[in-house]
C-alpha cells in the first residue's frame, strides 16, 4: 500500500512540474512583450491586485493537483498544449521503469491461477495501429495516423538518481508508442503482447542544430515549437517528412477522436481515463472517463452505423 501511495505522489509532482514550466514560460513570454505585459498590468492594477511589476506572479494559479480515482485505463493522464499553441496528450509516470505499467504482466495470486497480461485500451490501440502500419508501410491513412500518434501522444517522467534525501533530476518527454518500444525487456522483443518494433520508420526531434534525439526536456516541449522529422522506409526508399511536433487543435481534436472511437469497446464510452486537461493560457479540466473527454472536444461518438464525423470544429 505504500508502494501505491508512493507512486501516486511521485505522479502528482511530476503534473505539478509540467504545470509550474507551463506557466513560468507564459511569464516569461509575458514579460519579454512590453504591449503584452503593460495590458496585463493594467488589468490587474485595475482590479487591485497588482501593486509593482512583481506581483504580477499573482497570474500564476496555485500548483496543486489531485488525481483522484482509478488508474487511467484507455487514453493518456494529461492533455498539454504549449505556450507557442501545440497541443498534446500526455501520460504522467512517476519513472521510466513505470512505462511498463501500461502492458504490465500481473503477478500469480493463487498457485492454480495463471499470470495475465493488464493492459491498457490505449495500447492496445496503439499496438493494432504499429502491427497494421508496419505489415503494410505503404498505407498511408496508417502512416498519416501513426506519424500523429507519434507527434501528440507523449509520456512524461521523472529521470534523476538519489542524492541523500534529494532526487536530482529532469522531466522528460518522448512519444508514447517509442517509449513503450523502448521499455521492453530482452525477452518481451518478440512477444506478441508487447508494441512491435517499428522497422519501416524512425523519427528524430530536431533541436536547432542538433539531430538525432527521440527524447526531450519536458520545457523544451512546452517551451518553443519543435519539429520532428520522420523517415519511412519502404521498397528500398526512404521518404522524409518534416512536421511539427505536437499539433494545433483540429489535428489534436482528430487524434483524440480517432483514439476515444478505437478505444471504446462496444459503444461503450464511459471507461475510465482519469486524465487532465490543460491549455497553454492556463485551463485546467480534470477528465474521468472517455465520455468526459469527447464532451470536452465536443466529439461525436454516437454508436450509430455508418456515421461519422469528419468535420470536427472548434469549441
Amino acid at each position: 500500500m505504500a508502494g501505491k501511495k508512493k507512486a501516486r505522489l511521485w505522479e502528482e509532482s511530476v503534473v505539478i512540474g509540467l504545470r509550474d514550466m507551463q506557466w513560468r514560460l507564459q511569464l516569461q513570454n509575458l514579460l519579454s512583450r512590453e504591449d503584452l505585459f503593460k495590458s496585463t498590468r493594467a488589468r490587474l492594477q485595475k482590479q487591485g491586485n497588482v501593486i509593482d511589476d512583481v506581483a504580477l506572479r499573482g497570474v500564476i494559479p496555485p500548483g496543486f493537483v489531485t488525481l483522484d480515482g482509478n488508474a487511467e485505463s484507455s487514453t493518456a493522464d494529461v492533455a498539454l498544449s504549449s505556450t507557442k499553441g501545440f497541443c498534446f496528450l500526455v501520460e504522467v509516470k512517476p519513472s521510466e521503469e513505470r512505462i511498463r505499467d501500461e502492458w504490465k504482466l500481473q503477478g500469480k495470486r493463487k498457485r492454480k491461477r495463471k499470470a495475465s497480461v493488464n493492459s491498457k485500451a490505449a495500447f492496445r490501440t496503439l499496438k493494432g495501429l504499429v502491427e497494421a502500419f508496419e505489415s503494410n508501410p505503404a498505407d498511408e491513412e496508417k502512416s498519416r495516423l501513426l506519424r500523429l500518434s507519434l507527434r501528440i501522444h507523449q509520456v512524461a517522467y521523472w529521470e534523476g538518481q538519489a542524492r541523500g534525501k534529494r532526487r536530482k533530476g529532469v522531466i522528460k518527454v518522448e512519444p508514447y508508442i517509442n517509449a513503450c518500444i523502448r521499455m521492453r525487456r530482452i525477452d518481451e522483443l518478440t512477444s506478441d503482447r508487447c508494441i512491435p518494433t517499428l522497422e519501416h520508420l524512425h523519427y528524430q526531434f530536431i533541436v536547432g542544430e542538433t539531430r538525432d534525439n527521440q527524447r526531450l526536456p519536458a520545457n523544451e516541449m512546452l517551451g518553443a515549437a519543435q519539429n520532428i522529422q520522420f523517415d519511412i522506409n519502404y521498397n528500398r526508399i526512404i521518404q522524409p517528412i518534416k512536421a511539427a511536433y505536437g499539433a494545433e487543435y483540429t489535428e489534436f481534436q482528430e487524434y483524440v477522436n480517432w483514439l476515444c472511437e478505437s478505444c471504446s469497446e462496444d459503444g461503450d464510452i464511459d471507461q475510465p481515463i482519469n486524465c487532465i486537461v490543460m491549455t497553454s493560457d492556463g485551463f485546467l479540466q480534470a477528465i474521468s472517463s472517455l465520455r468526459e473527454l469527447s464532451d470536452l472536444l465536443k466529439l461525436d461518438l454516437s454508436p450509430e452505423p455508418g456515421i461519422k464525423n469528419p468535420h470536427l470544429t472548434h469549441r
